[in-house]
């Protein structure tokens, strides 16, 4: 009876018609974000291509490659809960988390510079590696959470020891893992369209493209629910004169081609 009772009491604290109304009222804004960073993509992907097949923009795959990005950036929403008291922290907070003091509580340069070191070490340096061999990909939202955690500690502990130049070099260290590891999230995360290799229709728009351009090498570039870009290379892979081949994305879902 004192479970049952205890589960009551607890289904009764719990509004669920408020939690469902405050999801139907922010479900727009959510739809909004996600539309938004579908159109980042496609317009980048786009314009990568060239400026003028901007113009081949589709306004109703927004919402689907934006709920695919979001998908993607998954890790960084759970690394940014992780990290987010240290953001919002004042300087005050840094100083009594990182304050580096030695046995007499004094000032201990040395320990700034091993804290420092062990984290470029055993931190950027591995992720890094992982990042530059795309063995894990997410490991640039790591570093990048990382790098600002220590861009803003060391910045904030510059401001009390400001005779101390050591926390300026480790600051614009951390600001340049910041700003790399924002590039290389930005490269995978709104770049990586390539259809994926176990995908039998890509075979499709492959003979499309063999058809119209036997002999020629060729990449497929981005595709959205009109059309399919592919890069065709007239003499080599490094080709500079290289042409771009649309095709309608009806390709895509034929299952044979017509002779």
């Amino acid at each position: 009876m004192t479970e049952t009772k205890q589960e009551n009491i607890i289904a009764k604290s719990i509004d669920y018609q408020r939690l469902l109304k405050n999801f139907k009222d922010n479900l727009p804004l959510g739809l909004a974000i996600a539309s938004i960073l579908g159109g980042i993509n496609q317009f980048y992907s786009l314009l990568s291509i060239g400026p003028y097949y901007v113009r081949f923009f589709s306004v109703s795959q927004l919402l689907s490659d934006g709920l695919w990005i979001s998908y993607l950036l998954l890790p960084f929403y759970f690394v940014l809960i992780f990290t987010l008291p240290f953001i919002i922290a004042t300087d005050d907070d840094y100083l009594s988390i990182f304050y580096p003091t030695n046995s007499k509580g004094g000032f201990d340069k040395t320990k700034v510079k091993a804290v420092n070191l062990l984290i470029i070490i055993f931190v950027y340096a591995p992720f890094f590696y992982y990042i530059l061999t795309e063995t894990w990909k997410y490991g640039s939202i790591f570093t990048m959470m990382t790098s600002f955690v220590a861009l803003l500690a060391n910045m904030k502990l510059g401001k009390k020891f400001d005779k101390e130049n050591v926390f300026d070099i480790f600051a614009v260290i951390s600001m340049l893992i910041f700003i790399s590891s924002i590039y290389f999230t930005w490269k995978w995360t709104f770049r990586d369209n390539q259809i994926p290799k176990n995908l039998i229709n890509k075979s499709v728009i492959e003979k499309s493209i063999e058809k119209n351009h036997p002999s020629y090498e060729y990449k497929i570039l981005y595709m959205n629910d009109k059309y399919i870009f592919s890069k065709i290379y007239c003499d080599s892979i490094n080709d500079p004169n290289a042409r771009i081949f649309i095709l309608p994305s009806e390709v895509f879902s034929e299952l044979e081609l017509k002779p």
